[in-house]
């Protein structure tokens, strides 16, 4: 869960020196600085007043109305959609005059999908196929985190089927609510050029934003795997991991790191280490210990792992994340091993 914007933080008066506040390195005790919000942007447009009360109202109704199915099966379906209107609210999240209709809209389906629970017990949304937004708890924060699946109209759903994880790329105002809509209005995988297939259910995680697939949007990814595989027949054998930009990215971190829970992994032009994708110098390097922690996500000291299963990798002849494209096989030639593809 993204944290709340917060407000200035203003130092209290720990010396008798007038002047400015003392910095960390003089004082380990000073103020951390106010960080500068840059990801998601603020809002674009300033709701009125009676918008803001009329969507804080319902929001807060529907949040009293989660908490009464709180641990009902597929509270989360009805959470996640009200948690995203929450958070353009407390966040700053409306980027167009479209922003409002739609936050009306997901409060709409939430309140259509928690009648549906409250009064029949039924899930009716399970059933569907097309596109479908959905969401799950995190056992991480106990947060509602959103997912949308795309579900073939003629895929057989008696047998167990294969799982495409789409890990979608950078989208600095992508957030909940955006991400929710942009799920339930056209296909994404592959930029949309597989909407026409009838052989897989595509699962597209949210992963917290933009964290580039790391940390909590990590385990976001087997989360939602998770959630989805409850209600639908996924073979756990063929689960298949891909992305684009920053899924790319993520494709490379999870696969290399997780590469016992793919059958493929698919990296399109994405980043996979941090020296050389930031064309950092000796003298530009950072302290021993961030250059330590760089091992945690630098994929090539995990390159070995991709023997272990097919791996595609792509990138324009032009674009800067081919980098990645051209470091990885040399990674691969550099480990000791016989072979890479």
């Amino acid at each position: 869960m993204r944290a709340p914007v917060l407000a200035p933080v203003f130092a209290c008066a720990i010396a008798a020196i007038p002047g400015t506040a003392p910095s960390q390195e003089e004082n380990p005790y000073a103020p951390i600085p106010a960080i500068e919000r840059r990801i998601p942007p603020p809002a674009a447009i300033d709701l009125s007043e009676p918008v803001r009360e009329e969507l804080a109202e319902r929001v807060e109704r529907m949040k009293e109305r989660v908490w009464e199915i709180d641990f009902t099966e597929h509270a989360a379906d009805v959470g996640a959609l009200v948690k995203a209107v929450d958070f353009a609210l407390l966040h700053g999240e409306f980027y167009r005059e479209e922003d409002i209709a739609l936050a009306r809209e997901m409060l709409e389906l939430a309140e259509a999908r928690h009648r549906e629970i409250d009064e029949d017990d039924s899930h009716s949304w399970t059933e569907r196929r097309g596109l479908v937004i959905r969401g799950f708890r995190s056992g991480i924060d106990d947060s509602w985190q959103p997912y949308g699946l795309e579900i073939p109209e003629g895929l057989d759903l008696s047998r167990p089927v294969p799982l495409l994880v789409w890990l979608h790329g950078r989208g600095d105002k992508v957030t909940d609510l955006h991400f929710l809509d942009r799920c339930r209005s056209k296909s994404q995988a592959f930029g949309g050029f597989v909407e026409d297939q009838e052989e897989v259910i595509i699962l597209h995680p949210f992963g917290r934003h933009c964290v580039g697939w790391k940390h909590a949007g990590e385990i976001d990814v087997f989360e939602a795997i998770a959630a989805v595989s409850e209600d639908y027949p996924v073979d756990p054998d063929r689960i298949a991991l891909a992305g684009f930009s920053m899924g790319g990215a993520g494709a490379w971190h999870i696969g290399a790191h997780y590469r016992d829970r793919f059958c493929a992994v698919h990296a399109g032009a994405g980043f996979a280490e941090t020296r050389e994708y930031n064309r950092l110098s000796p003298e530009n390097y950072p302290g021993p210990v961030e250059q330590t922690l760089w091992q945690v996500y630098d994929v090539p000291a995990y390159v070995r792992n991709f023997l272990n299963g097919p791996v595609l990798a792509y990138s324009g002849s032009e674009d800067k994340q081919k980098q990645a494209a051209d470091l990885m096989p040399a990674s691969w030639a550099g480990s000791g091993t016989s072979s890479a593809t």
